[in-house]
């Protein structure tokens, strides 16, 4: 996008960075909710824990990314 020309590596080197650690440390994570939890628990848990991903998504992002482009 025209927003982030000039810092598009970056960007996509912290996405990339992240998305490995949530590969590494998930089963990890969704083991121990769901030995507290059980089956019902582990899956509401995780349901809030996206729906405030994507409330914080929705805040943090800007709205017009290619606005010189249009």
């Amino acid at each position: 996008t025209s927003m982030f020309a000039d810092d598009i590596v970056r960007h996509i080197t912290y996405i990339e960075m992240i998305v490995g650690m949530g590969l590494i440390t998930g089963p990890a994570v969704a083991s121990m909710v769901y030995g507290t939890l059980h089956y019902s628990g582990t899956m509401y848990f995780f349901g809030v824990l996206n729906m405030i991903s994507m409330t914080l998504c929705y805040i943090f992002i800007p709205n017009e990314l290619n606005n010189s482009a249009a």
